[in-house]
């Protein structure tokens, strides 16, 4: 990363430094730093590969330009290495001219909120830097996920994004799958313009595969002659209408529903927030909803309704959901009926186990409506319909508005999560409260017996209700007593602190819920 060190008339000095994490140095070992063909350590090579040209290289081009590259190190921290070069600097311009990077025209001035989202801090005060020398005023958002719940707040605040510059790739959510989002969000969404380090044709693929719209594709780095360009393109020259992004929402949803509507599904899931969520997806695309609260109801349902397909909850009480699976394969009747897990933790090897057991695919909660018809359309659209659904109920009458924020629970997200649907959250959340004093009773009463099975299991429906609501510290809690007690032998002490954090958190979410 450079950094100035000193500025003259004409010149400027930057100072480079990189600097790593890795198994760092002794003082004895920068003898042979800089040589070819050599490491500090023999044992490097055989470990970590390399040849030791790497500095040797560097150290040379550095000397080249005047200068020389200085190291320091701490065995088990790391290392430092840097080097300062000087640099001429142009003839100076009228500050009325230098107000704007030399390749932009100065008669451009945009206008409006503009939001720019990458993993990168760097990337995104770059990004930032240049919107509001463009005239936007300018915000960072550190993931999709963030990504989505600015979005969501600026549009009910009234104060809405006008453009979205979003990178690609991101780690969690990707562009394409944070521009969909946004799209399903927001009544009217903000143009986005996506950047990228990678092929553009690469970038249109996954574009076109979610029957998305994008303002424009910016290659990396981003000048503020393509941001411009960019811009004035994508809003039509200045105005003030945003270019649409993706299918609209209502189109969406009903070309999943020609594929779906008809077929039934059998949903097995123990926690009622979950299941109120769940159904009212599924039933927005014309499937007939079977449910089922453990692994023993799983069999009776299939006994009794001839199903489609299951959703599988992973963690279910008495018969969790790989033995039912287990179980579902034994009868030759069921061996071809799609089943799909759903867990709340997706950590590696899942995949791995639910396909063991027997399971089709695997999904993650909080559950991706989009991610969730496509895996649905995936195994069940050429299975035979049943018959069709029965018409959509009236939508009850609109409940007032929800507040923008509540103790505890980020509203923006969890209305996010239940797509935008006012009512439906309000639902979700009054169940929540609805079952709060048993959650508490229930948690503590186990906590005293000293039944730490049901501790766990209690841990872990909290924990899916509040990540589901968008009650994030709640869900971190309850996390923090499930890590408690997968640990052998669980350690009272820490049990006893994190059983605590959690009531704490639900005591707090609950004087939001009150506000209901």
């Amino acid at each position: 990363m450079p950094m100035p060190v000193s500025r003259t008339a004409d010149s400027a000095s930057l100072r480079f430094t990189v600097r790593d994490t890795g198994i760092g140095m002794a003082a004895d070992q920068f003898a042979n730093l800089f040589k070819p063909f050599s490491q500090a350590d023999g044992s490097t090579a055989r470990v970590y590969g390399g040849t030791g040209l790497g500095l040797a290289i560097s150290q040379r081009l550095v000397g080249l330009m005047g200068s020389s590259i200085r190291a320091q190190s701490q065995p088990g921290v790391g290392s430092a290495f840097d080097f300062t070069l000087e640099f001429a600097l142009p003839a100076t311009r009228p500050a009325a001219e230098a107000q704007l990077p030399a390749q932009v025209p100065a008669r451009v001035r945009l206008h409006g909120r503009l939001l720019a989202v990458d993993d990168s801090s760097a990337a995104r005060r770059v990004l930032c830097a240049m919107a509001r020398e463009l005239g936007f005023e300018a915000d960072e958002a550190d993931s999709g996920e963030q990504a989505v719940a600015s979005v969501t707040t600026a549009a009910i605040e009234g104060r809405p994004y006008r453009v979205v510059l979003l990178d690609w790739r991101m780690p969690g959510m990707d562009g394409v799958e944070c521009a969909w989002r946004i799209a399903q969000a927001v009544a009217h969404p903000p143009c986005v313009l996506m950047v990228t380090a990678f092929s553009r044709d690469e970038v249109l693929r996954t574009i076109a595969a979610r029957d998305l719209q994008v303002g424009a594709i910016l290659p990396k780095p981003v000048t503020p002659s393509n941001l411009v360009d960019a811009c004035q393109t994508a809003l039509g020259g200045g105005s003030a209408h945003p270019l649409p992004l993706p299918l609209d929402g209502a189109d969406a949803l009903q070309a999943y529903r020609r594929k779906l509507s008809g077929r039934s599904v059998l949903l097995a899931e123990d926690n009622e927030v979950n299941i109120e969520l769940a159904t009212e997806l599924l039933q927005r695309v014309g499937l007939q909803v079977h449910v089922a609260h453990d692994g023993d109801e799983v069999l009776v349902q299939l006994h009794r309704h001839a199903v489609d397909g299951v959703l599988m909850d992973w963690q279910m009480p008495r018969i969790d959901g790989l033995a039912a699976t287990r179980l579902i394969r034994q009868n030759p009747e069921w061996a071809a009926l799609p089943v799909i897990a759903m867990t709340a933790n997706a950590m590696a090897g899942d995949r791995e186990r639910v396909l063991a057991a027997g399971m089709n695919d695997h999904i993650a909660k909080p559950v991706d409506a989009d991610l969730l018809y496509r895996t649905l359309v995936r195994w069940l659209g050429d299975r035979p319909r049943q018959p069709a659904a029965s018409a959509e109920a009236e939508p009850p009458p609109a409940a007032p508005h929800l507040p923008l924020e509540l103790p505890g629970i980020h509203v923006p997200a969890g209305l996010a999560r239940a797509f935008g649907n006012e009512e439906l959250y309000r639902r979700m959340l009054l169940m929540f409260r609805k079952h709060h004093d048993r959650y508490l009773a229930d948690f503590g009463s186990s906590l005293a017996s000293g039944d730490l099975h049901a501790v766990a299991e209690m841990a872990h429906s909290i924990k899916g209700a509040a990540a589901t609501l968008a009650a994030d510290e709640v869900a971190h809690a309850a996390l923090q007593v499930e890590t408690v007690l997968r640990t052998a032998p669980v350690d009272e002490v820490k049990l006893e602190a994190a059983a605590a954090e959690l009531d704490a958190a639900l005591a707090f979410c609950r004087t939001g819920l009150d506000r209901l």
